[in-house]
């Protein structure tokens, strides 16, 4: 099992030092690919499974758990079960902790929506099922 430093430091590596880098950052995150997405099944694969089961929410104790918590919840099951209703499972419980670390936040991000356009009627069923607080995964 992994820890929240081990999700972190995967995700997120050392701070970028140029625009180039943080330029790729911003690749692997929004554009990674099949490549990345089998890194993360291999190292991440059960993680996935047990924070949807509840067996990481220990990690919530944490602001750095919370964060890790969230990427295994949201971030990597998207990557994982790309193009299956799975890929959505554990939005739910990441918006719960999300809104729980940042009360209200759930309604700036449907603001959010607003501001830059976006309509959720206009976004894939399995995007909108929180309603309009959920982003689309490509942004």
């Amino acid at each position: 099992m992994s820890t929240p430093e081990d999700v972190l430091a995967f995700w997120f590596g050392p701070p970028a030092r140029s625009e180039d880098e943080l330029l790729a950052k911003l690749q692997r995150w929004f554009a990674g690919g099949a490549a990345l997405d089998a890194e993360i099944e291999r190292h991440f694969g059960a993680d996935v499974e047990a924070a949807l089961a509840g067996a990481l929410d220990p990690w919530a104790q944490t602001p750095e758990g919370v964060l890790a918590l969230v990427l295994v919840l949201d971030q990597f099951p998207r990557s994982i079960h790309r193009g299956s209703p799975r890929a959505f499972e554990g939005d739910a419980k990441a918006m719960e902790l999300v809104e729980e670390a940042n009360p209200g936040s759930g309604a700036r991000v449907g603001w959010i929506n607003r501001v830059v356009g976006l309509d959720p009627d206009s976004l894939p069923e399995e995007q909108v099922q929180l309603g309009d607080s959920m982003l689309p995964t490509a942004m």
